[in-house]
């Protein structure tokens, strides 16, 4: 699979202003961009929030966009913590050509999915130069290579360790985001379509 172009570092101010205001954004955050379905594990995920909270004395609040305000609502009341109600950003549906901008601004993309067939947000993450925590199992560790922070998704402790062992450390963070952009140039489209290619003419060289 390839990454569309339109996942880049280049800064557009402009750009920025307008997604944040159209979307009613914070000037930072964690962005989740998982829906409610079990394998995006969104209440491991919220779970795992909440125990940041009580680690970051000043923490980042969480879009999520996939996330309706009474799927979050009932898991607060479950945990007696809608005090931080608040923290958890629902714009809706991003439009597409929005999606760039929404990773660009934030600090860490959360996607610590139960099971993928390719993962491509974590690439369009990482494109976009957005530091990536994701699972350790499925397809994920293939695609993010060494380029992501992996976690045991299962495991909420260790998925708020991570948030707040990355959110805490620029040297980390700088170096996550480094190796992300060069582990998304080789999802290029050019390069998929020549391996795409080449394995056409390595089954059609066999098949002779």
């Amino acid at each position: 699979n390839g990454v569309s172009p339109i996942f880049n570092t280049a800064r557009n101010v402009t750009k920025e202003e307008n997604v944040v205001a159209k979307y009613q954004l914070p000037k930072e955050y964690i962005l989740f961009l998982g829906n409610t379905s079990v394998r995006k594990n969104p209440v491991r995920v919220i779970e795992a929030y909440l125990l940041y909270l009580t680690q970051d004395k000043n923490p980042y609040p969480i879009v999520t966009p996939g996330l309706n305000r009474k799927f979050i609502t009932d898991i607060l009341k479950k945990h007696n913590q809608l005090k931080y109600d608040y923290l958890f950003i629902t714009p809706g549906y991003i439009d597409r050509g929005d999606l760039p901008t929404l990773y660009s601004l934030s600090k860490l993309f959360l996607f610590p999915s139960l099971a993928e067939g390719f993962g491509m947000p974590v690439i369009e993450a990482m494109a976009s130069g957005t530091p990536v925590i994701t699972s350790n199992t499925s397809s994920l560790p293939e695609i993010s290579g060494a380029a992501a922070h992996l976690v045991n998704p299962l495991n909420v402790q260790e998925i708020a360790h991570s948030i707040n062992y990355i959110l805490s450390n620029w040297e980390v963070q700088q170096n996550l985001i480094n190796l992300g952009k060069i582990q998304a140039s080789k999802f290029d489209w050019k390069i998929t379509a020549e391996k795409t290619l080449e394995l056409y003419e390595k089954i059609h060289t066999n098949k002779n």
